[in-house]
């Protein structure tokens, strides 16, 4: 996945028989300081710029806001089991560019002429530039 420094990046986890089990998310080996948000049985849960929303049918949503360069990495999205935990790794790349296929802002200037016609003024009106500037 890649992304602009700024925006922010859902990713969506996908698990068998996840039910109300515990949900995290990491980066690194996923043990202590690595987890960066989890459940503990909530259904949805922010921590800091991280959130998950679980829906409990088996997919759960982890949202990272205000993304930095930093954020550029790989992460793991988890489900605590009883015998070994289940994972999910997810690639994410922020970069300063705006990505492929961004919005564009489309601004017209108008210039209005008032144009007498059968003794009553209508007014009529041309585009006469149109501004095209990139959001990201």
């Amino acid at each position: 996945v890649k992304e602009v420094v700024g925006g922010h990046v859902v990713f969506s986890c996908s698990f068998f028989w996840a039910g109300t089990n515990n949900k995290y998310f990491c980066k690194g080996t996923c043990s202590g300081r690595d987890i960066l948000v989890e459940t503990k049985r909530s259904k949805n849960v922010t921590q800091d710029r991280y959130s998950i929303e679980d829906n409990r049918d088996g997919v759960f949503y982890v949202t990272i806001n205000n993304l930095m360069k930093t954020d550029s990495g790989t992460y793991w999205c988890g489900v605590g089991r009883s015998g070994l935990d289940t994972y999910q790794e997810v690639n994410l790349t922020v970069t300063d560019d705006c990505p492929p296929n961004s919005r564009q802002n489309v601004t017209h200037i108008y210039i209005y002429n008032t144009i007498p016609h059968n003794d009553k003024a209508k007014t009529h009106f041309r585009i006469i530039q149109t501004v095209y500037s990139v959001l990201c």
